[in-house]
């Protein structure tokens, strides 16, 4: 006679599953586990609050809060519930939450060095804090004071050297390339470099990028790539050098758009942020940066970014390096359009307050980016087309059979932004008159994603009088992020794509001739009826290159001779095989 197991062992067996996959770094595989836990042992405040450590390493702050505070319900003394709501609250800015859980796990733990330091910190974090933002306009920024060259270079470095004077070409790009992915770190002199003079370059750009690529050039390329618009990278360096590799480098011929979230979560942030901030003072008509909510204090100090800074400068001052790279990543630009058509922001749109450009171009953004308009742009997501949303958790109102899930606006589970229905957002692109939408800010399965899509059809096709239709798509480059197997890709827009754009959004002004050069020299009108078909976005894929293969993968990286490009530093009409062979790939 078999032996019935109890629902009680069974939880235990899926929460110790839970555990395991949990120190694997499978979070969402192990909160799945405690999900099943909970649901036969509803009562246990362990599987809450261990479910709410998930929650928090996916950056869903809302759902650990309510999985700690309903541990707190279970156990008034639990102090690892306490603990992990505080970490909740920090990462949402909630500084006052933050420093009352923690004074209270304290007291329910007063000997635990670890929690005293926590809210030594905290409360520190929230004094300086205050400070800041009330000299902010006061003060000359740290990044501005630093003299690099006080900084002494170690007489053993064998690397690219870069003055505040130096031309920054394409020759050093190279150099720095092969030297940081050769696993090597800059000397603190060229670190503080770089980072003042991209400061300058990035202060000189408003909110909203306008990028401009001449029509003439992009009818000429048709098919051909025009632009590319990286999606999150997350401190993956091998895997965004392998994307230079297979899509050419950036320059004025070959632009980039980078939709932010550079660091945290992996381990190599500032030599990817190193690397965009020498090719953004080189080139900056061919990189274009975006702000990420990763470019921000409080989720660098909770996921890696600043722990890495210590790591590889651990002699030097990593508060004030941190501290410049803060106000460095203060400048970077909120969103872009490109050719009047196109928007590009890492998180979400403005549609809970309509925002239209000049309002986004008013933004105070050389702060911390904690407003509401900036929480949209920087964390809100798309509402989903089926059941599950972004790491495989329930979407808001993401009912698979249910049309209405894709409609209207709800908070998110990230709790900062909204989650927003493909309503809200065709109401905003014809608002402000653009046509397509590129974000990143969510990692999925193919790399890019259509949004406000059901059952493979587009969401227009589905709910009536949707004009225009809300075209927006997702962008994610960090392949197999976070242990998700996921692809990581890049969009690419050909000529012929931004230039049906161009046209859609100039109908959508008013402007419904589009003008055509023919024989002569004479200007034709296209009738609306000989409309093209619509041309798809295109993408290109980014293998996963293991951080242990870094010395194979790097060999061999010297190029040699000048790249030339027009003002950048691109390889212009270079093929995949030369690039291979020249960045060692053979």
């Amino acid at each position: 006679m078999s032996e019935v197991v109890s629902d009680e062992d069974r939880a235990l067996e899926y929460k110790n599953n839970g555990n395991s996959l949990f120190r694997a770094l499978k979070y969402q595989e192990a909160m799945d586990m405690y999900s099943k836990a909970i649901e036969l042992a509803p009562n246990n405040s362990v599987y809450f609050s261990n479910r709410a450590n998930c929650s928090y390493h996916l950056g869903h702050f809302t759902f650990a809060i309510e999985d700690a505070t309903r541990a707190i319900e279970l156990n008034e003394t639990y102090v690892k519930a306490y603990f992990r709501r505080a970490e909740a609250h920090n990462a949402l800015n909630q500084e006052d939450e933050a420093i009352a859980d923690l004074k209270k796990a304290t007291e329910l733990k007063p000997k635990d060095k670890r929690l005293k330091n926590k809210l030594a910190l905290a409360i520190r974090a929230k004094k300086q804090n205050q400070f800041r933002a009330a000299i902010a306009q006061k003060s000359m920024l740290q990044v501005d004071k630093q003299k690099p060259s006080a900084y002494p270079v170690p007489k053993d470095y064998d690397g690219p050297r870069i003055e505040m004077a130096d031309q920054i070409h394409g020759g050093i790009i190279r150099e720095l390339v092969e030297y940081i992915g050769s696993g090597k770190k800059l000397p603190l002199r060229y670190v503080y470099v770089l980072m003042k003079r991209v400061k300058d370059v990035l202060d000189s750009e408003p909110n909203v990028l306008r990028i401009n690529l001449d029509r003439a050039k992009l009818e000429g390329l048709g098919a051909k790539k025009a632009l590319s618009i990286v999606g999150d990278i997350h401190g993956q360096l091998y895997d965004f050098i392998e994307l230079l590799k297979v899509n050419g480098m950036p320059s004025v011929s070959n632009p980039f758009v980078f939709l932010g979230d550079y660091v945290d979560r992996r381990p190599h942030g500032l030599s990817v942020i190193l690397l965009l901030f020498a090719m953004k003072i080189a080139c900056p008509q061919g990189v274009y940066m975006l702000r990420g909510n990763h470019e921000t204090r409080n989720l660098n100090l909770m996921f890696g970014f600043t722990a890495e800074l210590k790591k590889e400068y651990p002699n030097g001052d990593t508060d004030l390096l941190f501290s410049c790279i803060s106000e460095v990543f203060n400048h970077l630009p909120l969103c872009a359009l490109i050719n009047k058509s196109i928007f590009c922001v890492h998180g979400g749109l403005p549609v809970k307050c309509m925002a239209s450009l000049e309002t986004l171009d008013g933004l105070a953004r050389r702060r911390q980016p904690d407003g509401p308009v900036e929480s949209e742009l920087l964390w809100s997501d798309p509402k989903k087309s089926n059941a599950m949303g972004m790491y495989g958790m329930p979407a808001q109102g993401g009912d698979a059979d249910d049309v209405s899930s894709l409609l209207g606006i709800t908070p998110s589970h990230r709790g900062s932004g909204f989650c927003f229905g493909a309503d809200a957002a065709s109401a905003w692109m014809k608002h402000v008159g653009v046509t397509a939408v590129y974000r990143a800010h969510e990692s999925i399965p193919d790399g890019i994603r259509h949004d406000f899509t059901k059952d493979g059809k587009v969401f227009h096709q589905v709910v009536e009088d949707m004009t225009p239709t809300p075209r927006q798509y997702t962008v994610f480059t960090a392949p197999d992020y976070m242990g998700m197997k996921n692809k990581g890709k890049a969009a690419v827009l050909s000529g012929g794509y931004i230039v049906q754009e161009m046209d859609k959004a100039a109908a959508m002004r008013g402007e419904t001739d589009t003008p055509e050069v023919v024989e002569g020299g004479e200007v034709e009108m296209t009738p609306s009826s000989e409309a093209p078909e619509f041309i798809p976005p295109g993408a290109v894929e980014v293998t996963p290159q293991p951080d242990a293969e870094k010395n194979a993968a790097m060999g061999g990286m010297g190029m040699g001779g000048g790249m030339g490009g027009m003002g950048g530093f691109g390889m212009n009409g270079i093929n995949l095989a030369m690039l291979q062979q020249l960045m060692g790939r053979k």
